[in-house]
Parts: structure tokens; C-alpha cells; sequence
């Protein structure tokens, strides 16, 4: 375990105290490099072969936690179900207590979402509202991506081996719960 200052416990403090308020959730992809990787981690969306990655972050912009990383192909409803990450945050889901706020590729899953636009009708004026609420709260998450692919093992594109991916990516979300900490200390 990341040693946080002296303090082993601190990240895993951190993620308890994070988890008791609203959280955001978004996933985004680690480029791989590799155009001869299994099958699965060319994603439609990006055009480029990579593993998708799912992160919660609190309204804070700090980034709390990370799923078991998937192949770029799976889509994000999918990948939030998959990576463990919506067994953990049961409690957000309910809507009883904190809640969890996704983008648009989570709807049925989580239970803030924005409205879609669909094909045959215009959004109402309370759907437009609403989804603007929604996005007020949800930017956050994209600064704690940000923040995340500032280290360069995640903005390169991942070359050591695949089955070291997890534990890589819970290594860059452990150091950089801990800059955050030593910033906000300073502060």
C-alpha cells in the first residue's frame, strides 16, 4: 500500500470520507499503442486501441476511485457495471443518501443523468434546465481525468504489459490522491 506521509491509511481515508457526499463518475480511454492487442480494445468511438477506464471523483475535482480497467471497445453503462465500481457505490445508486452523477451513457444506470436529445422532438425547456444543472455538477469529473492523464503512463499510451494495467492505474490515482492531499495541507 501507498505510504501517504507516514500514514498507510490516509488514501483509504480519503476515499471514505469522499464516498459519504455526492460523487461524479466518467470513464475515458488509456491508449495502448498496440494495433496487434487482443480483440476488444480498438474503441468505435476514439478509433484508436486503448482500455477504458472509469473514475469517480468527488465535487472537490479530486479523483476518489478507479475500476478494473476494460477493453476500449466496452461502452461506459457497461464498463461502470463491470469494473466493480457500481457494487461499490450501491449506496449512491438507491437514491436514498448521496447520489451519483453520470453523463449520458450512463442513464439506467445512474440516477442523475442528463436529459438526451431524441430524434423526433425537441428537449423542453425543464429538460434543458435540468441538464444544465446536471453539467454544473459533472465538469468535475472531467478536471479529475485531467488531472489523472497529466502523468505520463496515462496521456503516452501504455506500453508495459496489459495485465499490469490495473494495478498502474491504481498506482497514478494513489499518487495523485496524495499530491492533492499535500497541496490542500499547504493551503
Amino acid at each position: 500500500m501507498l505510504i501517504f506521509g507516514g500514514d498507510a491509511q490516509a488514501a483509504g481515508d480519503l476515499q471514505a470520507r469522499a464516498a459519504r457526499g455526492d460523487l461524479v463518475v466518467d470513464g475515458f480511454l488509456i491508449p495502448t499503442r498496440d494495433l496487434t492487442s487482443p480483440k476488444g480494445l480498438l474503441s468505435g468511438k476514439r478509433g484508436a486501441p486503448g482500455l477504458n477506464a472509469q473514475i469517480v471523483c468527488d465535487l472537490h475535482r479530486r479523483p476518489v476511485d478507479a475500476g478494473i480497467l476494460l477493453p476500449g471497445s466496452a461502452h461506459d453503462a457497461r464498463a461502470f457495471r463491470d469494473s466493480g465500481l457500481a457494487k461499490t457505490y450501491e449506496q449512491h445508486l438507491t437514491g436514498n443518501g448521496p447520489s451519483l452523477i453520470g453523463a449520458c451513457g450512463y442513464i439506467g444506470i445512474v440516477p442523475l443523468t442528463p436529459f438526451k436529445k431524441l430524434e423526433y422532438r425537441e428537449l423542453t425547456a425543464a429538460e434543458l434546465l435540468f441538464n444544465r444543472q446536471v453539467n454544473r455538477r459533472r465538469w468535475v469529473v472531467k478536471q479529475g481525468i485531467a488531472h489523472l492523464r497529466t502523468w505520463k503512463i496515462l496521456r503516452i499510451g501504455y506500453r508495459r504489459p496489459l495485465r499490469k494495467a490495473d494495478q498502474t492505474l491504481q498506482t497514478v490515482l494513489k499518487l495523485q490522491m496524495y499530491r492533492r492531499h499535500t497541496i490542500e495541507a499547504l493551503e
